[in-house]
């Protein structure tokens, strides 16, 4: 047999899960630091390109500066310095 209930039930039960589901603070900091992440992955996605021909500029710099300070040393007999 099905009972029937009134709508002032239903609205008393729907009432009382949402302040129960919305009072309640478990998994808040979880949230938090998933949306945390998701914002720096976002500006990550954004910044990278720029970021990575600044890098690229400075590390060829770095290594053509460091090509043309090394010496080689003269041929054996004589020795390095």
């Amino acid at each position: 047999m099905i009972e029937r209930t009134n709508s002032a039930d239903i609205e008393d039960s729907v009432k009382s899960t949402l302040t129960d589901f919305l009072g309640d603070e478990r998994g808040d900091d979880l949230i938090e630091y998933a949306l945390l992440c998701g914002l720096m992955g976002a500006i990550g996605v954004v910044a990278f390109p720029d970021i990575a021909d600044k890098m690229s500029a400075a590390y060829s710099e770095w290594v053509s500066s460091a090509k043309d300070a090394w010496e080689p040393c003269p041929p054996a007999p004589a020795s390095c310095p």
